[in-house]
């Protein structure tokens, strides 16, 4: 049986990687610094809000706190990998416009290496670009001027997480991180009412590869024999990204709008090759709280800080992110109903997000609700999660997004290092 997953999981990490490649949202905000900044959990924890990182549950794979990665039992292999489908619909004064984008969303397995030491290994998408902004003005002299703003791309981690029971009840973890990914911005300027005109026309190409780490530590207090109290708390320090940017800007006639690269250029007006670069990821903690109650009940609250302010973005500010969550499962070792034994999630979050356009604040908030059924005993499951909810406003004529995310999750859990007596 192992060796069919370890299949599995090679497969798709080839799959997953090139999926990430892919358009991962399709929202104007998205234009500023990294990206639209992902939150970086489980999709079975965005039925709970986004609560993840003071959780502790047996023989799941916790990315926002891989501390919790000591839950794996002895001989247990954990695979997970899931989808993420997301409908927009963005208003301005006077215009709206619907948007939906469906992509691999993340993947990683786990395992626990020796008694005292866990390990899981993933991949996880940290922001995405993909936008397309089109305005236009009236100009004495030339006519109407059209103005064309599209970008795409994502950054990715590739990590490998470490959790090492310290004491009982006790787990820190480190995790290493190789962050990879392309953001890409092309901004032409068009002119329909001068026949026989030229555009102008820039393309900016970022490609970025380095290493981080971050770090994790979880508690459990029992109350009883049936309860137990959680907390969780992560810390990522800021790090610089390095990389490349290639740059072209010029007078072309060509009619793409995605890309410098189809389009031939009449002269040349500025270019640079192979430019070293430093993006920056800001430092940023977590933490979290929980209490399970006799394999029925989970409840969960978490609160996220990022320190924006020390980075080189404009058009940012500090991040803070509140979520709370529970999660019931009616009657966890029914033999009559299979719906007694299903999970089923809700949870509601707010975040004041590092985005700030011509001096308004940029809100994000929601409700989620989700279930989960467990196959074969438990050892496999499939988690179906939704989360409905506004970023923006459209004060200032900012731009506001009505967002429908829906999540699925597909886990594996199986005994992987036992050999079996007889065949």
């Amino acid at each position: 049986m192992h060796k069919k997953i370890l299949f599995i999981a090679t497969a798709i990490t080839f799959t997953i990687s090139g999926a990430f490649a892919q358009l991962q949202t399709q929202s104007p905000y998205s234009k500023i610094g990294l990206g639209l900044m992902e939150n970086t959990s489980n999709i079975v924890n965005s039925g709970m809000g986004g609560v993840a990182v003071g959780l502790f549950k047996r023989n799941s794979l916790n990315i926002a706190n891989p501390a919790a990665l000591s839950s794996i039992d002895t001989l247990t292999f954990v695979l997970e990998f899931g989808l993420k489908s997301d409908f927009s619909h963005l208003s301005v004064p006077g215009n709206t416009k619907q948007s939906f984008s469906s992509n691999l969303n993340y993947f990683a397995f786990g395992f626990r290496g020796s008694k005292i030491w866990s390990a899981s290994i993933g991949l996880i998408p940290i922001s995405s670009r993909g936008y397309k902004i089109i305005d236009s003005e009236f100009v004495t002299g030339i006519g109407d001027v059209e103005k064309y703003y599209i970008g795409t791309g994502g950054i990715n981690n590739l990590y490998l997480s470490n959790s090492f029971d310290i004491f009982e009840n006790f787990s820190a973890a480190i995790t290493a991180s190789y962050t990879f990914g392309r953001l890409e911005e092309t901004n032409t300027l068009v002119f329909p009412g001068l026949g026989g005109s030229y555009n102008t026309q820039q393309g900016i190409k970022q490609q970025i590869s380095d290493f981080s780490v971050s770090f994790g530590a979880h508690y459990r207090i029992l109350r009883s024999e049936n309860s137990m109290y959680n907390i969780g708390l992560t810390f990522t320090p800021k790090t610089k990204l390095n990389g490349i940017e290639n740059m072209l800007k010029g007078v072309t006639t060509g009619e793409n709008l995605w890309s410098v690269d189809d389009n031939g250029f009449a002269y040349l007006i500025d270019s640079s090759f192979n430019k070293d670069i430093v993006l920056e990821r800001p430092m940023s903690f977590s933490l979290g709280l929980g209490i399970v109650t006799s394999n029925k009940k989970t409840i969960g609250f978490d609160y996220s800080f990022s320190n924006w302010k020390a980075t080189n973005y404009s058009n940012t500010k500090n991040s803070h992110r509140l979520a709370l969550g529970m999660s019931v499962i009616p009657q966890w070792n029914s033999a009559i109903s299979y719906f007694k034994r299903s999970t089923y999630r809700f949870g509601a979050f707010f975040e004041s997000t590092n985005l700030t356009v011509s001096g308004t604040d940029i809100p994000n908030f929601g409700v989620a609700t989700g279930v989960g059924f467990p196959i074969r005993r438990g050892l496999y499951n499939l988690d179906i999660d939704l989360q409905v909810g506004q970023m923006g406003t459209n004060t200032n004529n900012q731009i506001k997004d009505y967002f429908a995310k829906m999540s699925l999750k597909i886990r594996f859990s199986e005994i992987w290092f036992y050999k079996p007596k007889y065949d």
